[in-house]
């Protein structure tokens, strides 16, 4: 247990470090659901080049993830459809959170797609199904 929280501040502490240049001075409260995520259900096969926020405004969006020049990604959430200052994290933002990570993976792929939910991203989605990372968020 002791071993297994030293972990967690090292691996906290170094994520601090390596977005604190690129990231807004306090980090988004889905950033550690995002990194837990990417460890638990994509093997830590995502980039931890990813910043986090909720600033989008096109009220047709819920999020948007950008692939940035500089190799980093860029999620984006519309804070009108779940987060909200003061009460935390919504389950609505957490499958939307799954449903980003799906778009990263298809850009760290390079997978080009006629649509943005096509066939890869799709079985993205089915895949975190099948290993039940939707379960508790429906």
């Amino acid at each position: 247990m002791r071993r297994a929280m030293l972990l967690l501040l090292v691996t906290l502490s170094l994520t601090l470090c390596l977005t604190s240049n690129l990231a807004p001075a306090d980090l988004d409260p889905l950033d550690p659901w995002y990194r837990g995520y990417n460890e638990t259900y994509f093997n830590n096969e995502l980039p931890q080049t990813v910043i986090i926020s909720h600033n989008l405004t096109d009220d047709t969006n819920m999020a948007i993830t950008t692939p940035l020049t500089n190799g980093y990604y860029h999620i984006d959430f519309n804070p009108k459809f779940g987060y909200h200052t003061g009460k935390g994290t919504s389950i609505t933002e957490l499958r939307n959170l799954f449903h980003e990570m799906c778009h990263v993976e298809i850009f760290v792929e390079g997978t080009v797609e006629f649509d943005d939910h096509g066939p890869h991203w799709e079985g993205c989605m089915h895949r975190l199904a099948i290993q039940k990372a939707l379960d508790n968020l429906w």
